[in-house]
């Protein structure tokens, strides 16, 4: 298919929702082939903030050098989270066909309660090559990344670290759950 590029620029998208129906400030519906190029992705909702949101199969978008941010979450909301491939268009841990061969090249990934979720079909056909290459995972609350049935993630010379966030009961770096391989 064609590809549409966005070249940010280290441009600023930014949005400040207040209600679950549109929690996000760069949300992919279905769309495929899009490439966003150095723009800096910014959801800043005291409840509800998803920067970055893929969902209803969102194939083969690309993300280079783009930050994308979240507040810094105290525990209080599951909903702040940077990066989200997810089953639901106002969820970021919702079972569904999310997306695959979604590519994420050298960005930050900062703040929210978890740094990444994907979460996808919990049955055939699974959800498959979402990728997380060289990245920067930092200061998310519980999970870095957070994978539930999800097939043959590559995810490949990141660093994932929580340098200016305080102590959780409940932290991982990396959490592979249920049907998580490949």
């Amino acid at each position: 298919g064609s590809t549409i590029t966005v070249n940010g620029n280290g441009c600023l998208l930014t949005y400040n929702s207040s209600n679950s129906a549109q929690p996000w400030t760069l949300g992919l519906n279905g769309a495929d082939y899009m490439t966003f190029n150095d723009i800096y992705i910014e959801a800043l909702g005291s409840t509800y903030a998803l920067a970055c949101h893929l969902w209803n199969v969102a194939d083969n978008n690309a993300f280079n050098t783009c930050t994308i941010t979240a507040p810094n979450s105290s525990g209080s909301s599951s909903s702040q989270v940077p990066l989200s491939i997810s089953g639901s268009a106002n969820a970021p841990t919702t079972s569904g066909n999310c997306g695959n061969y979604n590519v994420f090249t050298s960005c930050l990934i900062e703040g929210g309660y978890y740094g990444v979720t994907i979460y996808a079909m919990t049955s055939a056909p699974f959800n498959v090559g979402n990728n997380l290459i060289g990245c920067t995972v930092r200061d998310f609350f519980a999970y870095g990344i957070l994978n539930y049935y999800h097939r043959n993630f590559t995810f490949s010379g990141n660093t994932i670290e929580r340098p200016n966030q305080g102590a959780t009961t409940t932290c991982a770096g990396i959490y592979l759950s249920t049907q998580s391989y490949g």
